[in-house]
């Protein structure tokens, strides 16, 4: 069964005021992907690190926001980013709160990227795809079963494979509105009145089955 109301409180954000003081409070970049969530090791942020690297060495002015909390995972990731050299173009926001505006930061970015090895659900993902942003994802544990056919699923250890989906839909603008729509449609079962219906239909399967 789908959780109840994912995506309710995620949607494209318009209005220029609201984006403008985000942008000012994190110093956003104008071209970046995206990930946003903690920095366990099981999160595998650093492949998206060493995927955006060599993205980086086509796309000149693209940046990396990563949106997660500065503990002792956020620190190490830190430092493996210095290490490659990359500090001028990892912006890191710290924690993300539900008044930072989140859906601002995921509107805004060109595309969000989750190379979790292992995750229950994957809520962010489905934010992202709410928000209307496209979304390159893990293809392991219940990640495909959110992103479905709305998202590009790759082997997250694979570091090319990764940075080849994230190039195709930088350098491929038709490509990347079909996924944003995609997205978008995707979301919308993922919203209350949706998933209810859900709910309630496989309350009544249950119910049939054991009568």
């Amino acid at each position: 069964v789908i959780p109840l109301g994912l995506a309710d409180r995620y949607a494209p954000v318009k209005d220029t005021e609201r984006c403008a003081q985000v942008i000012k409070k994190f110093a956003l970049p104008e071209r970046y992907l995206l990930y946003l969530g903690n920095f366990k090791p099981h999160k595998n942020v650093v492949s998206l690190v060493r995927a955006f690297a060599m993205v980086k060495e086509e796309i000149k002015d693209l940046k990396l926001v990563l949106a997660g909390p500065l503990d002792v995972h956020g620190e190490n990731l830190r430092r493996q980013v210095r290490e490659l050299g990359l500090d001028d173009d990892v912006v890191f926001t710290g924690t993300i709160r539900e008044d930072d505006l989140p859906e601002v930061i995921l509107t805004l970015a060109d595309i969000f990227v989750f190379p979790s090895l292992y995750e229950g659900f994957g809520i962010p993902p489905l934010e992202a795809m709410a928000c209307g942003t496209p979304v390159v994802a893990s293809n392991l544990t219940a990640i495909p079963e959110v992103v479905g056919e709305a998202g590009l699923l790759v082997n997250p250890l694979n570091i090319e494979e990764l940075a080849r989906a994230i190039s195709s839909l930088l350098n491929n603008r038709d490509l990347h509105g079909r996924y944003s729509a995609l997205g978008l449609t995707r979301a919308e079962q993922f919203r209350s009145e949706q998933t209810a219906g859900q709910l309630y239909r496989h309350i009544i399967h249950l119910l049939e089955a054991h009568s």
